[in-house]
């Protein structure tokens, strides 16, 4: 079994991925080197000032003593686990650290040559330090260092494999949904530490609220944490969100959220209450009864249906209306955007219209993808957006519109972008 595995390592070392992977590393810290040089020489401060730190911090990691001279078997313990750390980084996908430890070498290294030569002393004498060790060492940490960034590239491509191309998406499990939160007591969540200790294997029960309204929240802790009052049909829960902050929260009083939480008792000056300690907080992605209302009229429109002469004036959007919602728009989307639709819808109309007009800036999107100014592609509650603007076009001319200004009795009105 050992003899086959070594094997199979032998033949991870002569496969052509991980030689071109030794090339493109070995070349890239030799140009990185290079680079630096240049800039200690240029730039004669900075080769002093990294030595600095670096004297320092090789004395804590006790490879130089005191005295100025250095220890061999701590120098060797320090450069074996810097090689083990750059291979163990491959294993956390997309951040390719093991290149970032690549970098830091290459820079130390350049740097120190360039400190040489700007304080008079000949380069050989720079070399003829550091061969001696180094020899073995530059090379055993450049294999290292392709084993790293070999090992994080595959990982990469598996994950892509199997998750798509982007990457995976945390998840948070829920025990379960409170449908009916009027019928929680006091004392049931009481009845909850029977299940205690909470542990590996014991997971301490997430429950969870969707579509409930944000009463209200503010900092507290000194502006470390968030109290928030979260309201579901006649029933209203305090909340604590710990680590968290109302920019961090990103979400508005009034707006309708889903909250993940656990159940606890508060107590208080004598007084027990029950308490959501919120583990997560998000924009609801399901539309409550008056958002599901609105889109449906939209939908309707848009299928051809016709619209009551009330309705189309909840819908028609003003030029000014149209403007707005373009310039979120713009500052929304870079590129591409995929999201959460209704969250995103929620977001857009909020910062472009106020949360009221919620119907019209649906209504500036539809008309804005009909006349080809940005492509909409939707699947499941996911919407991905594209901003193909740059031309003029004429939105008077959206089938849309006419509608609407049909269903208002032939009121005119005009709008372009």
């Amino acid at each position: 079994m050992i003899a086959s595995q070594f094997r199979q390592l032998r033949d991870f070392f002569r496969s052509q991925d991980f030689r071109h992977s030794l090339l493109i590393t070995g070349g890239a810290f030799a140009a990185l080197i290079v680079l630096a040089f240049a800039a200690g020489l240029v730039f004669p401060a900075v080769p002093a000032q990294v030595l600095t730190l670096f004297s320092q911090q090789m004395a804590d990691a006790g490879v130089v003593s005191e005295s100025g001279s250095i220890s061999v078997p701590a120098l060797l313990w320090n450069n074996l686990r810097a090689m083990v750390l750059s291979v163990l980084y491959g294993f956390i996908p997309f951040i390719y650290l093991p290149a970032l430890s690549l970098g830091v070498n290459a820079l130390l290294l350049g740097l120190f040559a360039a400190y040489f030569l700007n304080n008079g002393i000949s380069i050989l004498a720079y070399l003829g330090g550091i061969l001696p060790h180094g020899i073995f060492e530059l090379p055993a940490l450049v294999i290292s260092l392709a084993c790293g960034i070999y090992l994080c590239s595959r990982i990469n491509q598996y994950v892509r494999t199997h998750c798509g191309d982007s990457a995976p998406v945390s998840s948070l499990e829920i025990d379960a949904a409170l449908t009916r939160p009027s019928l929680i007591t006091l004392q049931e969540v009481e009845e909850l530490s029977r299940l205690e200790p909470y542990g590996a294997g014991n997971n301490r029960p997430v429950f969870c609220l969707r579509g409930a309204r944000l009463e209200s929240m503010q900092s507290v802790g000194q502006n470390k944490h968030l109290k928030l009052r979260l309201q579901k049909g006649h029933t209203s829960f305090d909340g604590i969100f710990f680590s968290v902050t109302p920019a961090e929260c990103g979400l508005t009083v009034g707006e309708r959220v889903d909250a993940a939480f656990y159940l606890q008792v508060n107590e208080f000056r004598g007084s027990r209450s029950l308490q959501l300690q919120l583990v997560d907080l998000r924009s609801a992605h399901d539309p409550g009864a008056r958002e599901a209302e609105q889109l449906e009229l939209c939908r309707t429109l848009i299928r051809g249906g016709g619209v009551s002469a009330k309705d189309a004036a909840k819908l028609l959007p003003s030029r000014e209306q149209f403007v707005r919602v373009w310039r979120a728009l713009e500052r929304e989307v870079d590129g591409t955007l995929t999201s959460p639709e209704l969250p995103f819808l929620r977001r857009l109309s909020a910062e472009a219209l106020g949360a009221e007009s919620f119907p019209r800036t649906v209504m500036c999107l539809a008309v804005f993808a009909e006349r080809g100014l940005v492509t909409v592609e939707r699947h499941d509650k996911y919407i991905t957006l594209r901003l193909t603007g740059g031309k003029r076009v004429d939105l008077d001319a959206s089938p849309y519109l006419c509608a609407l200004r049909e269903g208002l009795d032939g009121t005119k009105g005009g709008s372009s972008a």
